[in-house]
């Protein structure tokens, strides 16, 4: 079973890898976005890990959501399933997308990565 401090790991690597990545968000933001949204995943999975003697393994992405949906409040498990989506969406699409829904996507991103990390990282201390 993956423990916490794997989970902890992960997301401390994901987003020292992104801080590396300067002009990715204009120029391959649908990456952007989907790096972000891993790293939501693993902080979700450093806390439900540590609502469970320390240890979680899912077996896809259905399990985390039950698990996820049973710890966290409305609004939050409401948006990280949102940030999932738009992960989802721009991963398949963005190459048929323009400006506009490229526009789109990057705001919708900004209003959810942000407070789930806050959140997840306030849970965790």
């Amino acid at each position: 079973m993956p423990s916490l401090p794997s989970h902890e790991q992960q997301y401390t690597s994901n987003e020292a890898f992104y801080r590396t990545l300067n002009d990715i968000e204009s120029e391959q933001y649908d990456w952007f976005i989907i790096i972000h949204f891993y790293t939501i995943l693993h902080y979700a999975d450093a806390f439900c890990a540590k609502n469970n003697n320390g240890h979680i393994k899912f077996g896809n992405h259905k399990e985390r959501e039950q698990h996820l949906r049973s710890l966290v409040d409305r609004k939050h498990y409401m948006m990280y399933l949102q940030l999932k989506e738009v992960s989802r969406l721009v991963r398949y699409d963005a190459k048929y997308i323009g400006n506009q829904a490229r526009n789109h996507w990057l705001n919708a991103y900004k209003e959810l990565y942000q407070p789930l990390r806050s959140f997840f990282t306030n849970s965790l201390s």
